[in-house]
Formats: structure tokens, C-alpha cells, sequence
């Protein structure tokens, strides 16, 4: 997981934030950020499967799309912030 985790990173550091230089504490953010998207998808997938009975196939895109604006408001407000 950390590889993607890794790899997705470096797209995002270099092409979409075009920044310059390697950063380990974007780094370090943009691990925190992919945990708590990890806790996240796990989460909403088990509410609606556990107790909304949704069908399993059908909760996991949900989640995912939970995580897709996690993962993108912590990076434009927080792991990639260009204020400082």
C-alpha cells in the first residue's frame, strides 16, 4: 500500500501542485491524509453494510467517493496549502 501511496504522491507533488523540491513533511501530510481516507472508506463501507444492508458492491463506490473529497480538500487546504 505504501508504494501506491508513494506513487501517488510524486503525481501529485510534481505534476498537480507542480512543486519543485521533495518535501517529507508534505510527505508525512499526505500519509496522514491516506489513513484517514483508508479509516473512512473502511468505515462507510461497514455502516452500509452492517446496518443499511446495502449490498457491498454498492457501498464501496460510495465510500470511495467519501474519500475522493477527503483526500482532495485536505490536499488543497492542508498537505499542499501555498501559504506557508
Amino acid at each position: 500500500m505504501e508504494v501506491s501511496i508513494l506513487h501517488n504522491f510524486i503525481w501529485n507533488d510534481r505534476w498537480t501542485f507542480g512543486s519543485n523540491g521533495v518535501s517529507f513533511k508534505r510527505l508525512g501530510k499526505f500519509n496522514l491524509t491516506s489513513l484517514g481516507g483508508l479509516v473512512i472508506t473502511t468505515g462507510v463501507l461497514y455502516i452500509l453494510v452492517t446496518y443499511f444492508r446495502v449490498q457491498y458492491l454498492v457501498a464501496n463506490p460510495v465510500g470511495i467517493g467519501f474519500v475522493t473529497a477527503w483526500n482532495f480538500a485536505l490536499s488543497m487546504m492542508w498537505t499542499w496549502r501555498m501559504d506557508g
